[in-house]
């Protein structure tokens, strides 16, 4: 794999509240953190994070993406900061704002100001009732799927169609057709699929998914969603190899095969790669007191370039490289159950190769 030639479009990741949320997903890679206590991103760290990214960036538009946690914890004040800073340091450039929220605290005062500022909403659900309250709790134990509903009403009040982000949990299996329909019904036609697989001590989590039977859940949705033929509805997961395999260039993160395009922003402004890599070790910096151009230098910044080589973190398509850390979560740093990544790729390969000769 060529070393990255194209910093200058880098899209950080900004984790305003840390690990704070108002809900306690069993699945949650943050549960054994303190979810309790609003951590709160400083206003001087925010706009740094702002400007040194305006600086630096060559994205037309420059993009950044709000994340949690729960992000909107910030309150709503936050935000409105953020665009003040925004057209403040922004010398009128155009700027992609998104976030990717639980939807739980989506108001209309929410709803109305990421209309009015062309916010790019994600919203998290997992599917109908019974398969997204499975795992997606408050605090209380209580499922979240109507708080959820309501905000993704919001949203589409003031004309925002959010695109989902939903995870394929032990209740999702054989309720393909189900999930899709529902998704359809309250308003999500664009999705990213990924697969709950989490451990208890050295066992399979018995709300998780071990990589066969998400496998075959998304050929089981690949299938439905061929079957439903809508140019509107898109499913990522889908839609971004296969670019790749035509001969396109995939956008997303997982398939573009350029993880050093998407760094971390802590709460404290902390520079970190990809937090589905181990923060700890990847630390290029903090933005209060260094830019991007010397994060990029940094000798962390070098190790993860030569660790994503070394340790084979994608698999080869046409025109690119897939990202095996969005085929099973963190498969990789917890070295259990290798062969479920090559279980994955060898049906997929089965799927893709007779239309497409890409593999």
């Amino acid at each position: 794999m060529k070393k990255p030639i194209d910093l200058k479009n880098m899209v950080p990741t900004v984790k305003v509240v840390s690990a704070s949320c108002n809900m306690r997903c069993r699945y949650c890679y943050y549960r054994d953190r303190n979810q309790q206590t609003l951590f709160l991103m400083r206003e001087d760290v925010l706009r740094e994070v702002i400007r040194k990214t305006f600086e630096y960036s060559e994205n037309d538009p420059v993009s950044f993406v709000w994340h949690g946690g729960e992000p909107l914890l910030a309150g709503l004040d936050f935000y409105q900061t953020i665009v003040e800073i925004q057209k403040d340091v922004g010398d009128g450039r155009a700027i992609d704002n998104r976030i990717q929220s639980n939807a739980t605290l989506i108001n209309k005062n929410y709803a109305r100001f990421f209309s009015e500022n062309n916010f790019n909403v994600g919203v998290s659900i997992d599917g109908p009732e019974a398969i997204h309250d499975h795992c997606r709790v408050f605090a209380n134990d209580s499922g979240t799927l109507k708080a959820v509903l309501a905000g993704i009403k919001n949203l589409r009040d003031f004309g925002l169609k959010p695109g989902a982000v939903s995870l394929v949990n032990r209740m999702s299996i054989g309720k393909e057709k189900e999930f899709f329909n529902f998704m359809l019904s309250v308003g999500i036609e664009r999705m990213l699929i990924k697969p709950c697989y989490e451990f208890e001590g050295n066992e399979l989590a018995d709300y998780s998914v071990n990589p066969k039977e998400y496998t075959e859940f998304m050929i089981k949705l690949l299938d439905i969603w061929l079957e439903e033929n809508n140019p509107n509805v898109s499913i990522r997961n889908f839609e971004q190899p296969m670019i790749g395999i035509l001969g396109g260039k995939p956008s997303l993160c997982e398939f573009s095969g350029k993880c050093w395009l998407f760094p971390t922003v802590e709460v404290d402004g902390s520079l970190c790669a990809c937090d589905n890599f181990p923060v700890d070790k990847y630390y290029y910096g903090n933005i209060l007191y260094n830019g991007w151009e010397e994060a990029f230098e940094s000798r962390s910044f070098k190790s993860f370039l030569d660790d994503i080589e070394k340790n084979s973190f994608f698999v080869k398509i046409a025109s690119g490289w897939i990202c095996v850390l969005d085929v099973a979560c963190s498969i990789l740093f917890q070295k259990l159950h290798r062969d479920g990544i090559e279980i994955f790729f060898v049906i997929q390969r089965k799927r893709y190769s007779a239309p497409w000769r890409g593999f």
